[in-house]
């Protein structure tokens, strides 16, 4: 079992860490369906990476809008970003 705890920030990812959240799922700027939080920029996602490395937690992505196929050239510019900051999954639609 697993307590997976939303974050719509850095801020609040750490927080959910500190409070016991196994893993943390967020969204990024562009395809989330969490659109009123503020959501993490590229640079936040290796840190929130870096972060749970550090203290061995999980960090889930959450890509969970529609992608029309005029945004695809910037879903193909997130993809590598997710893979090299080594996160544990996705969360799509």
């Amino acid at each position: 079992m697993e307590l997976l705890a939303p974050a719509k920030d850095l801020e609040t990812l750490i927080c959910a860490f500190d409070a016991g959240a196994d893993a943390v799922y967020a969204g990024l700027k562009k395809f989330s369906a969490r659109a009123r939080a503020k959501n993490l920029t590229i640079e936040e996602l290796y840190k929130a990476s870096e972060i749970k490395k550090k203290i061995n937690k999980k960090l889930y992505i959450a890509l969970n809008t529609l992608i029309f196929e005029n945004e695809m050239h910037e879903l193909m510019e997130i993809l590598p970003h997710l893979k090299s900051a080594q996160i544990d999954g996705l969360i799509i639609q």
